[in-house]
């Protein structure tokens, strides 16, 4: 079962829509909350937000921008559909489809044990719906998970010239044989830092702070396999790591830009709650 939010802040236990499988889809805290305890095996934490964009910041964000299509192509992304395959530590291999309209609507679903399940987030609301049960998600965890399309580097790149988006070059750390530019952004209030190839401007690792279903924690991602889906250059193996163990490698097989969505796929089915255990 795909676990998106704090498990703490549901009236009844998630358990209760069939059997648990963890999907690694992090989701960052609000703007503000205290950073995680905790670090990657390197020693690394995000900075805290940047105030404002400094001049070697904003440079290295326009190559990066450059890199995966330019500020023109990325300002037309609106949406984008995948299908993801991920290895989890201990968990079968399973299989998604998620859908994100920027800047505030995502849906994911997946084939679970018990049969086709829904997670679905927009600002109307958010709920999970499987074997014909709808159980909605506290206002708290869906404004979290929310916060998750704000670490798109897509996104991200789409507002290169945003005021409420700032970049601020940081020094320099090694991410394998490569000695990568720190980028600290500052996404509308949503900080990450990124990890940049001086020859190539991709990001090669992302850092952040995270919620997960056993609360916060330090992630850091390996973006690698870029490939390019209608001009967008996309990183299509990303590698997780969570307070500096490995947690899942997750695998886009594939990526549409702006396809057409319906808007009813982020509608709330009918159905009513679980059963009372």
């Amino acid at each position: 079962m795909l676990v998106v939010g704090n498990p703490k802040e549901f009236d009844k236990p998630i358990s209760a829509l069939g059997p648990v499988s963890n999907v690694d889809i992090t989701i960052p805290p609000p703007p503000g909350e205290t950073p995680a305890a905790g670090a990657s095996a390197s020693g690394s934490v995000p900075a805290p937000a940047p105030i404002a964009s400094n001049p070697e910041g904003k440079a290295l964000a326009a190559k990066v921008v450059a890199s995966m299509g330019g500020a023109a192509k990325l300002k037309t992304v609106r949406a984008f559909e995948a299908k993801l395959a991920q290895q989890s530590k201990d968990e079968p291999p399973s299989q998604l489809d998620l859908t994100i309209v920027y800047p505030d609507r995502m849906h994911i679903s997946m084939d679970s044990q018990m049969g086709p399940m829904t997670v679905v987030f927009s600002p109307s609301g958010a709920f999970m719906a499987a074997q014909g049960q709808v159980r909605p998600i506290p206002a708290s965890g869906a404004k979290e998970s929310l916060e998750q399309i704000k670490r798109d580097p897509t996104f991200i790149g789409s507002h290169l010239e945003d005021p409420k988006f700032t970049f601020a070059a940081n020094g320099s750390e090694k991410v394998g044989e490569v000695d990568a530019k720190i980028l600290d952004v500052n996404a509308d209030g949503t900080a990450i830092r990124w990890y940049v190839d001086p020859q190539s401007a991709l990001i090669l690792r992302e850092s952040y702070t995270a919620t997960g279903p056993s609360g916060p924690f330090h992630g850091e991602t390996e973006l690698s396999d870029w490939k390019v889906f209608d001009g967008v250059n996309f990183p299509t193996r990303h590698v997780n790591k969570q307070d500096g163990k490995d947690s899942s490698t997750v695998t886009f097989t594939e990526v549409h830009i702006n396809p057409q969505v319906d808007p009813k796929l982020f509608d709330k089915p009918a159905g009513g709650p679980p059963p009372a255990q």
